[in-house]
């Protein structure tokens, strides 16, 4: 068994060194490798806009929220969300960005209720823009899990997310 597997802390709770919760191992089915999600519930960010409007490209990813929050950067320099998660420095790790809508969806299951309550009962956005409807990213919930498509112009919530790789 990998060592980190065998030695990382159980789901949901502070992994010491790594800059927040541990959220799981995200297994996207888009075949792209196997990470550890960890959340810095400290630093989530409460009633933001997603930011510009217009198209963001390549913001589309439905299993990589860190490239889509370089996207939305490149895009959206002043993106207040992306800024300020791309900013933190959490336990010496400065790889934080917000989550894709199938990381999110992963973050439900494992972590909701630890989210819900840090988010005070709202949604969070995801990185994922609609591709066909760009003024609209997707917005997940914490409460019974359910996502929705919402106009960028709309308050949610933002989650604060890095991930590590399993291998060593």
């Amino acid at each position: 068994m990998n060592t980190l597997i065998k030695n990382m802390p159980r789901v949901g709770t502070y992994w010491e060194g790594e800059g927040g919760h541990n959220g799981g191992i995200f297994t996207p089915r888009d075949g792209s490798e196997p990470r550890i999600l960890i959340v810095d519930i400290a630093h989530m960010l409460q009633r933001k806009r997603w930011g510009k409007v217009e198209s963001v490209v390549d913001a589309t990813s439905l299993f990589d929220g860190a490239a889509n929050t370089l996207a939305i950067l490149r895009s959206d320099p002043d993106n207040e969300i992306a800024k300020h998660f791309t900013a933190l420095d959490t336990d010496g790790h400065k790889d934080f960005f917000l989550p894709s809508v199938f990381e999110l969806t992963h973050l439900f299951v494992t972590m909701g209720d630890k989210i819900l309550e840090a988010l005070d009962g709202w949604g969070a956005w995801s990185s994922t823009q609609l591709p066909d409807f760009p003024s609209y990213a997707c917005v997940q919930f914490f409460d019974y899990g359910y996502q929705y498509w919402s106009h960028k112009f709309n308050e949610f919530g933002a989650v604060a997310v890095r991930s590590k790789s399993l291998s060593y």
